[in-house]
């Protein structure tokens, strides 16, 4: 049923409580989906998550791309339904809900192993938001050929995701977001270097100077170029 997707994921190693839960949605995706492609992407140095993704990119095999993060968990059935509607579109944004869960409701998932979560119960506690994430989604890989990869420009914290959404929504109309889908967001502490005022700040700016209506067009033959080989 998996077997004609790569699961793209980026990761910095940097704490024990990232790696457990690193080691977690891994072994997760192995055991529920057993025939998907997993392409792991790294980067030396401050962390760029274009890098990592790109890296992982190049990883991949198969025609279908599932854009994930770390720390995220997905169900098996809402990657079946992003895989039939792929048929459809060439993007599929996978959730209109994302629940950030609480440390003690992330610990008691890990510590006890389960697997599959219910959508929307009620007693999950954390923070809902009713959006998706800019760059949890399913492509066809072939639109890296008009889109380019992710921009390597962005380093450490913010505006790579908001990029590469810009990026499809301008590359292609034909996009579509599944209703009454969840994603779940597993409870870590952050890194005070990660979000760096002066990354940050970069970041940015280079969104701002090539990531509007006006210059989006010249973006995208720029990093189509820039990743050709990719």
């Amino acid at each position: 049923m998996f077997n004609d997707i790569s699961i793209i994921i980026p990761y910095k190693e940097s704490t024990p409580e990232r790696s457990k839960i690193f080691e977690f949605v891994i072994n997760r995706y192995k055991s529920l989906m057993p025939d998907a492609e997993i392409c792991i992407g790294c980067n030396e140095g401050v962390f760029n998550q274009a890098k990592s993704l790109n890296e992982a990119i190049k990883k991949s095999t198969r025609k279908y791309l599932l854009f994930m993060d770390s720390d995220v968990i997905i169900n098996p059935d809402t990657v079946t339904k992003c895989i039939e509607m792929i048929e459809i579109y060439d993007v599929v944004f996978t959730h209109d809900l994302l629940i950030r869960l609480t440390p003690e409701f992330s610990k008691h998932i890990m510590d006890n192993n389960i697997l599959i979560l219910n959508q929307r119960l009620e007693n999950f506690a954390g923070q809902y938001f009713h959006y998706p994430l800019n760059s949890i989604c399913m492509i066809r890989k072939e639109l890296l050929n008009k889109t380019g990869c992710f921009d390597d420009r962005f380093e450490g914290w913010g505006h790579t995701d908001t990029a590469f959404r810009a990026v499809l929504l301008a590359a292609t109309p034909n996009v579509t977001t599944l209703k009454f889908h969840t994603i779940y967001h597993l409870h870590h502490s952050y890194n005070p270097d990660f979000k760096n005022d002066t990354h940050f700040n970069n970041n940015s700016k280079i969104y701002e100077e090539n990531y509007t209506p006006s210059k989006i067009s010249e973006t995208m033959k720029y990093l189509s170029e820039k990743y050709k080989n990719l």
